[in-house]
């Protein structure tokens, strides 16, 4: 996961929080409850709170509205005096997350929010217009039950905090239209085929590809599709000017062939009619210029011809050299069709 670019990853809800929206949370949290050694013994699947007023420090805090609020009026010096904790939430070893919040404040401020154990307290400065944050983590530590901790005690001000979610990595994604062969011949001996690996047929006008070249992470250059795609059928964008082995199995001429090896290809999807894409499939790494090519096996990603191995049935926006089979330089015996 030295590659993942989380604006690529797709996350779906873990479900690890109990009322993260404050829906069902009564307006008066329950304190920590704490042993003889002060360690915290609260049960698991619920909001608490922690508070430190025995220092000095004082706030008040409830739920209103279906939204968390805590308005500090006094610190005593540690950021820890109010902490907003949920036990009971699972971290699974070697898993990409995305925690999500909406939150403001009164005043400018800042926030920490960590879990404990799994990852050390990240401070979130808040203004007074409601945002949505962001929160990416690989956790690598063991399989671990643990509890997330909001820490406001290090300013004054009120915070409203609402909608926390603990995303996982979609690893196992639906089957859905992906790269199943690039070709990077010699000349304009460039293509790429796309293939439908469900069970029906595809609305093309839902997807697009895009083409970043040498390291970029902006393009202009973006080739929208159109039709309809069968199941178990390809679809093929190839250059204009491509040997004639390459454009009698031609779906569509057009500028996502214009790549060198050292270009990155993003296909992506819409679910709302345009207004936000989402890539779900990439071959080479964005943001990266790797020279000429990245290496793939015994050959690279310029001048040689890959295809997708058997038994991917989806895309992936992680960058995996070794889901490619590799061709000599203009090998177009592939092309127009894919087995998966």
């Amino acid at each position: 996961y030295e590659r993942v670019y989380p604006g690529l990853l797709t996350f779906t809800d873990s479900g690890e929080f109990v009322d993260g929206a404050f829906a069902t949370t009564a307006t008066e949290l329950p304190v920590e409850v704490q042993n003889d050694a002060y360690q915290d013994i609260t049960d698991p699947g619920f909001w608490y709170m922690y508070n430190g007023s025995w220092s000095g420090a004082a706030a008040t805090y409830g739920v209103v509205d279906g939204k968390f609020e805590i308005d500090v009026t006094n610190v005593a010096g540690e950021v820890w005096h109010f902490m907003l904790k949920q036990k009971g939430i699972n971290l699974e070893k070697d898993t990409m997350y995305m925690l999500t919040f909406t939150a403001f404040a009164s005043v400018e401020r800042s926030i920490l929010v960590g879990f404990n154990p799994g990852l050390t307290a990240v401070e979130v400065n808040l203004t007074t217009e409601a945002q949505t944050f962001e929160i990416p983590f690989f956790y690598t530590g063991d399989d671990v039950e643990t509890r997330i901790e909001f820490l406001f005690g290090g300013a004054v001000g009120k915070v409203t905090l609402d909608d926390v979610v603990l995303h996982v990595v979609n690893t196992q994604p639906e089957p859905d239209l992906f790269i199943s062969e690039y070709i990077e011949g010699s000349s304009n001996n460039k293509a790429l085929e796309l293939y439908n690996p469900t069970s029906g047929e595809l609305d093309l006008s839902n997807y697009r590809v895009l083409v970043y070249s040498n390291g970029a992470t902006e393009t202009t250059n973006i080739t929208a599709l159109s039709g309809s795609l069968a199941a178990g059928e390809v679809f093929v964008i190839y250059n204009g000017s491509a040997d004639a082995a390459i454009i009698a199995e031609g779906d569509l001429s057009g500028s996502a062939t214009y790549y060198n090896g050292d270009d990155t290809v993003v296909l992506e999807k819409t679910t709302d009619g345009g207004t936000t894409w989402v890539a779900i499939d990439v071959f080479g790494v964005l943001g990266e210029d790797p020279g000429s090519s990245w290496a793939v096996g015994d050959g690279f990603t310029n001048e040689f011809t890959l295809v997708r191995k058997t038994g991917i049935t989806s895309g992936s926006t992680v960058w995996d050299p070794t889901e490619w089979i590799v061709y000599p330089q203009n090998t177009f015996d592939n092309l127009g069709s894919h087995t998966v």
